[in-house]
């Protein structure tokens, strides 16, 4: 296969000073997912996937393999099955980027307005979850929630890096099958204690 090479920089690696085309990029990505909904193609949320060029053009680097909602793999285990929502399911993908997004601004700017205002931004991705009692839905938002706890000052950044490390994704994928369903109960329930220790309720959804 060939592809047009793309010069510029992932919005991974956008640095501080950067934030704001960052979210703007952000939130592009996340339109796209919109428009699409109603198609068969899908994006990959990961942001390390979308370049920013030199004229602030984004462009969606990661083409293989296609996602389409009718080869869409059956999901045979939890980690699948949190995968497969990841990637088909625009609110939990949605969700997703806004996670992403979120831990990409609490490593690469300091406590303060511009980090608060930016954050709200990108927590403003997820639309919340029609059935939010999914573990889709459960694993991405627990992590959506610490996000926007640390960026609005409630719990420090490391609390929220925990929450990350232990919803991650290849970490789930190591874990053997049958021990998945419990590595996400004890995600999960400790993502839920953190968020109620920090505001007194329940994760929103």
């Amino acid at each position: 296969m060939r592809h047009r090479r793309v010069d510029g920089t992932a919005l991974t690696e956008l640095p501080g000073p950067q934030a704001a085309e960052f979210v703007t990029a952000v939130r592009r990505v996340g339109d796209w997912v919109n428009r699409l909904h109603d198609s068969e193609a899908r994006l990959d949320p990961s942001l390390a996937g979308f370049v920013l060029d030199r004229g602030a053009n984004v462009t969606y680097v990661k083409v293989v393999p296609p996602l389409l909602t009718t080869r869409r793999p059956v999901e045979t285990t939890p980690w699948r099955q949190i995968l497969g929502a990841l990637r088909y399911d625009r609110n939990v993908t949605l969700c997703a980027m806004a996670g992403y997004a979120a831990r990409h601004l609490l490593r690469t700017l300091e406590p303060g307005e511009p980090l608060t205002a930016h954050g709200a931004a990108v927590i403003a991705l997820c639309p919340g979850h029609p059935r939010p009692s999914t573990r889709p839905a459960m694993w991405f938002h627990a992590r959506t929630r610490a996000a926007e706890l640390a960026l609005t000052g409630r719990i420090a950044a490391q609390q929220a890096m925990a929450v990350y490390a232990a919803t991650s994704m290849l970490v789930l994928r190591g874990v053997p099958p049958s021990d998945q369903r419990a590595h996400i109960e004890v995600a999960l329930a400790a993502a839920a204690a953190l968020s109620r220790d920090s505001s007194g309720k329940a994760p929103r959804m």
